[in-house]
């Protein structure tokens, strides 16, 4: 039976992973109250890298941003490796890409990165260290993902629901802005693809129809 670790205690996506997976036998780990070289390691098959940053604030310095979603996920990876663990899954972000994209052109993983913010750069950064780290016995996965929605969101998606609750009527009737999104039973019916089949390499993993911010109310 795959023994999996999820890195992050009580994330929105690690819950819905424990709920929704066809694995059974998962834990979660918190990253604020242990150490990486404090954790044993090798009782598991596969760690999901989820602890970061991901809550854009200028109120958080550029160099918390590495410490936590570079230098703590490579530190994790690192331990993880020499205890055996046989393969690495890492959730990124499409916002290694960089910032808007004219007249919507869908990105894909061999697209060029040219990430414009700090968190998009530590993620990044991230992905290069990891992908180093790779060998035949250590598989890195790599998912980058937009916007990730469903029950218990938070962030911006459930600050942009409570206010088209609150407010019936917004300026939003002809936007044609185009963004993509993730729901959270798609992602992690994809993340037990990526275990089952051991797949290495970098991965998108979003719905198959970007949506326009007047058609994301009209469905909210």
């Amino acid at each position: 039976m795959t023994k999996i670790l999820v890195t992050g205690a009580n994330s929105f996506v690690g819950s819905n992973f424990r709920r929704f997976s066809l694995f059974e036998d998962i834990e979660e780990i918190s990253l604020y109250e242990n150490k990486p070289e404090d954790i044993d390691f090798s009782n598991y098959d596969v760690i999901l890298h989820l602890a970061a940053i991901v809550h854009q604030s200028k109120k958080i310095s550029e160099k918390k941003y590495f410490a936590i979603n570079r230098d703590l996920c490579l530190q994790v990876a690192e331990y993880s490796k020499k205890a055996g663990v046989k393969q690495f899954v890492f959730l990124s972000t499409l916002k290694v890409y960089g910032g808007f994209v004219p007249d919507f052109k869908m990105r894909n993983e061999d697209s060029t990165c040219f990430p414009d913010d700090p968190y998009g750069k530590s993620k990044l950064e991230a992905e290069v260290g990891l992908r180093k780290l790779e060998e035949p016995d250590f598989i890195v996965s790599v998912i980058r993902t937009p916007l990730v929605y469903g029950e218990g969101v938070k962030a911006n998606m459930i600050s942009f629901i409570r206010l088209i609750e609150t407010i019936p009527v917004l300026p939003l009737k002809n936007v044609s802005n185009k963004r993509n999104f993730t729901y959270t039973e798609n992602l992690v019916g994809f993340i037990d693809q990526i275990i089952l089949k051991k797949a290495s390499g970098i991965f998108i993993a979003m719905d198959n129809n970007a949506i326009s911010t007047t058609e994301l109310v009209n469905f909210i």
